[in-house]
């Protein structure tokens, strides 16, 4: 079975808006997709990273990204929150100033490790992680985010029309009800939207689509570019 997101990757995700913004992108082979593996002490094993800084980059990785998920029927992800150079930087310089006396580093995975925590938040993404659930549940949780967004960009209209468009606080509102999008998964989909108020989705638990909350609600996670599951004999770790 394969799933593939790029175009929706393409269209909702890579947004370039600094020069030194990027995505992380991964390509994993997943445990629990390959349980006659002989490895008992990694969940996932990592086949490819990468850093994903402009669109034709990613385009050349096409290709490469559909040829490992499929012929070691891996999980290529990407975060959604985009990351910025500069700030990389800044927080590696002063972990390695803190950590001058730490000679038990594991230098081959630490810049990887830092980029993973460290992101740009001005464009805070959040993933719903929603297994077990129809297409029509999860776009009336979706539609139920989007107006939650409409309502304060509306909210801003009004307070903006009482402003002069020349002073200094005036700002035109952000336009989040268009950055919420839904993605599929293997079981089931992820809803991703800039951080919004987690108490809006109390009515679904009540409705019994999920359990808590904080089971689905995912900051600063991966979603699905491209992936295949097992499904005939394949070379495994």
């Amino acid at each position: 079975m394969i799933i593939n997101n790029i175009e929706n990757i393409k269209f909702h995700v890579l947004r370039f808006e600094q020069p030194d913004d990027f995505y992380m992108l991964s390509i994993l082979q997943r445990k629990k997709d390959h349980p006659e593996s002989t490895s008992a002490n990694e969940n996932a094993r990592m086949l490819y990273n990468t850093y994903v800084r402009n669109m034709p980059y990613f385009e050349r990785k096409i290709p490469l990204i559909q040829e490992f998920c499929e012929k070691f029927h891996a999980r290529c992800y990407i975060k959604p929150q985009v990351r910025s150079g500069k700030s990389i930087n800044r927080q590696l310089l002063k972990f390695m100033c803190d950590q001058v006396d730490n000679w038990d580093l594991n230098y081959y995975t630490l810049t990887r490790e830092i980029i993973s925590g460290f992101h740009d938040s001005r464009a805070k993404r959040i993933i719903l992680d929603l297994d077990d659930i129809t297409y029509e549940q999860v776009k009336e949780i979706e539609d139920t985010i989007v107006n939650w967004f409409k309502d304060i960009e509306e909210k801003k209209k009004k307070e903006n029309k009482k402003k002069d468009p020349n002073d200094d606080d005036y700002k035109e509102p952000i336009k989040n009800s268009e950055l919420v999008w839904i993605n599929p998964t293997f079981n089931g989909y992820h809803i991703i939207a800039p951080g919004f108020d987690p108490r809006i989705l109390q009515e679904y638990v009540d409705k019994g689509y999920f359990k808590t909350i904080k089971d689905i609600w995912k900051s600063d996670a991966d979603t699905i570019v491209y992936a295949c599951r097992p499904d005939q004999e394949i070379e495994v770790w």
